[in-house]
């Protein structure tokens, strides 16, 4: 399934492959509290800001943090 067809186009998304910083200035930028994480445009979940603090760096990529 690719995330541009399934998403709306003003909804925001983050790789995978990113980190947490990436994620949290983002989120600040477009003062949102969730993004949707892809990987090669399908779509994988959404990520928090709350998750995100809740790590122990927020410096560590979104995929050491998927199941």
């Amino acid at each position: 399934m690719i995330a541009n067809d399934l998403i709306s186009s003003s909804l925001l998304t983050i790789d995978y492959n990113e980190n947490g910083d990436s994620a949290l200035k983002l989120m600040d930028e477009f003062r949102v509290y969730h993004l949707a994480v892809t990987n090669k445009k399908k779509y994988l979940g959404v990520i928090s800001e709350n998750e995100i603090l809740n790590w122990d760096k927020s410096s560590e990529s979104i995929n050491s943090h998927t199941d």
